[in-house]
């Protein structure tokens, strides 16, 4: 058997709600209820945290190589490869290296009086918005 992370934590959520719960009453229903739903949304984040991270790392790169087109910050984005390691770990550290690279980029792009300015500066906060609806999850009402 080779368990698979996001269906063994959605099992145990669903083991928790429909065996654990109803056996408990008040704060101790409430709390198990609770970590529950947490561990049903631990299960979709992870499921599809690798893809997430990487649209988010090609995202990130494209807007880097935007700034350094248009002559905004010099930035060479060709030692990045947002597939060269997928473990989660690996994905994670590549992006707050491209997000330390953004908010440079960011700064740059507000102080510019260049013209492509204004409308990187609407790609930003586009990806931005995208990034956090990436990470919005279905179950999330608390």
């Amino acid at each position: 058997m080779k368990p698979y992370v996001a269906d063994v934590v959605k099992d145990v959520a669903e083991r928790l709600s429909r065996d654990v719960v109803p056996e408990l009453t008040g704060f101790a229903a409430n709390n198990v209820a609770m970590s529950a739903a947490m561990l049903t949304m631990v299960s979709e984040l992870w499921d599809g945290a690798a893809a997430n991270l990487v649209e988010e790392n090609r995202g990130i790169i494209d807007l880097l190589r935007q700034g350094d087109e248009a002559g905004i910050m010099a930035h060479d984005t060709s030692a990045y490869d947002p597939l060269a390691d997928l473990r989660i770990s690996a994905l994670q550290n590549l992006n707050a290296r491209l997000r330390g690279a953004l908010i440079e980029l960011h700064s740059a792009v507000e102080a510019s009086e260049v013209p492509a300015a204004r409308k990187l500066d609407e790609a930003i906060w586009a990806e931005l918005k995208r990034s956090t609806d990436r990470r919005r999850v279905s179950g999330a009402n608390f």
